[in-house]
């Protein structure tokens, strides 16, 4: 996931905290784990996963959040349509394991 024109990631248009929280389980990442590699408190993540604060409207937030997991090796799956939404792992560079 690439950044924005003023260097923002872009924000999916459909995600969901469970997705947030099932990426951290498959990378068996702690919310300071996922803290540190955005740059972010735990506090923070913690609001995120939630669905509380100025997290779920900033969308520095969830790019970044984002755009780490898909770094560590997730893949985001949605599907607006059928209000569907999951994660996988699928390694460096897009690999399936």
């Amino acid at each position: 996931m690439g950044s924005d024109e003023i260097g923002r990631p872009p924000v999916p248009d459909f995600w969901s905290a469970s997705q947030i929280r099932a990426a951290r389980a498959l990378l068996d990442w702690t919310r300071a784990d996922l803290a540190r590699a955005t740059g972010f408190t735990s506090r923070n993540i913690g609001n995120l996963e939630n669905g509380r604060g100025r997290e779920l409207i900033d969308p520095k937030y969830i790019g970044g959040v984002i755009e780490a997991l898909e770094g560590a090796g997730i893949m985001f799956i949605s599907d607006r349509k059928r209000k569907l939404t999951g994660v996988m792992f699928v390694g460096e560079k897009g690999a399936l394991h």
